[in-house]
């Protein structure tokens, strides 16, 4: 391999080897001649990948003067990675060591690795370094025009599964699209003469483009806050907007943009794009490891933790747990309680807990406050530790 700044191991050759070299390589059908007068209209580099196949100067055979380029897609099957500097080429080889013998071509400054997928080709995509092309025409071979191509690695397109490639960066977004069609679907699917929205590759789409999930404990929508990274409720009204703002930006006409087409999309991610619901026994280990310490010589009331426990739920939205008969509730704290701290239900006091305490908080108040944001961590109200909750 060589630097992407320096010539190419074929450069030392007459053209006329070089031309047999990459027609071996490719083959007689992908390798077809271009038209240098349009080639001569504008600069053809990175930004102008992938040519049209309008660049094909058909009828007419590869010659050592004439510029050539690759066919890519349909009946060749070749997928061009065109990567925006030699460096990130390297990089991505580097993570790909099974590529060590695949083809790599130079063009200006860019650098096009050369495979050909055993999996169905993900489509055409374009990000600010690396593009994605299985249509169109990558020129390879510059002949007598000002183009700059060589032979950056030596080789042939190997044929890989794409799902056992390292991918990382900008190409891991443009693989993802190709990922959901692959398991989904198109984004529209043709039902008798017209396109129709696929509701569930959008409900798929929208919640990995917004975080947005649905709890199944909550009956809500949830999304991460960026900020705190803490999750939040998400109205059902302003899910629906974002939707119909998604699939307007993304050229969706009109007529499949309608409320009932909003709700197939907001059915779907309630089925497919769901939280994992919080255990039973997982919720009481929260409330335990979050609200209650240790602390010698004190006194924790049974009653009392039940109350701050069922308030920790309805705080939570843990509302299957919030809603728990009392003596059930009671019954699981006193289990949780002993295993994750030894400590048994003490009797000698009315019912209670030796040696612990509502984290933060007084044993004689269910409440637990946070003294240094003076909220109560149960209920969110702002409570002045000289007067009580405001």
């Amino acid at each position: 391999m060589t630097d992407s700044g320096d010539a190419g191991p074929d450069q030392a050759q007459p053209d006329v080897e070089r031309l047999q070299y990459l027609d071996t390589a490719f083959g007689v059908t992908a390798l077809v001649p271009l038209k240098e007068d349009l080639l001569l209209g504008g600069e053809v580099d990175f930004g102008s990948l992938p040519l049209s196949h309008d660049f094909v100067a058909k009828h007419q055979s590869v010659t050592q003067s004439d510029p050539a380029g690759v066919v890519c897609g349909g009946a060749t099957k070749f997928l061009a990675l065109a990567f925006v500097s030699g460096e990130m080429a390297r990089e991505f080889l580097k993570d790909n060591p099974v590529l060590s013998g695949t083809l790599a071509t130079r063009l200006e400054k860019a650098v096009i690795v050369w495979l050909k997928p055993l999996n169905d080709l993900p489509p055409d995509g374009i990000a600010e370094d690396v593009r994605i092309v299985t249509s169109g025409v990558v020129p390879v071979y510059a002949g007598a025009s000002l183009m700059e191509c060589s032979v950056w690695q030596p080789g042939r397109p190997l044929e890989v599964d794409l799902d056992t490639l390292v991918i990382t960066g900008s190409l891991k977004g443009l693989f993802a699209e190709w990922s959901l069609r692959q398991q989904f679907g198109p984004p529209m699917v043709q039902v008798g003469q017209r396109n129709k929205l696929n509701e569930i590759y959008w409900a798929m789409h929208i919640s990995k483009a917004t975080g947005i999930k649905f709890d199944l404990a909550t009956g809500a929508f949830v999304a991460r806050d960026p900020q705190s990274q803490s999750e939040q409720g998400v109205e059902s009204a302003l899910v629906s907007q974002t939707i119909a703002a998604v699939l307007q930006q993304s050229g969706v006409p009109a007529k499949e943009r309608t409320p009932l087409r909003i709700r197939g999309v907001i059915d779907a991610m309630k089925l497919l794009c769901v939280r994992s619901r919080v255990t039973e026994s997982a919720a009481y280990l929260k409330f335990v490891e979050s609200c209650v310490e240790r602390r010698a010589g004190a006194i924790l009331a049974k009653n009392d933790v039940a109350i701050a426990c069922r308030n920790f739920f309805k705080r939570h939205g843990l509302r299957p747990y919030s809603d728990i008969a009392e003596n059930k509730l009671r019954h699981a704290l006193q289990q949780v309680i002993a295993k994750h701290f030894g400590i048994g239900e003490s009797h000698d006091r009315g019912r209670a807990f030796r040696g612990l305490v509502l984290r933060g908080g007084d044993t004689h108040d269910a409440r637990t406050v946070n003294p240094i944001s003076g909220k109560d961590l149960n209920t969110g109200e702002s409570k002045n530790p000289a007067t009580g909750p405001s």
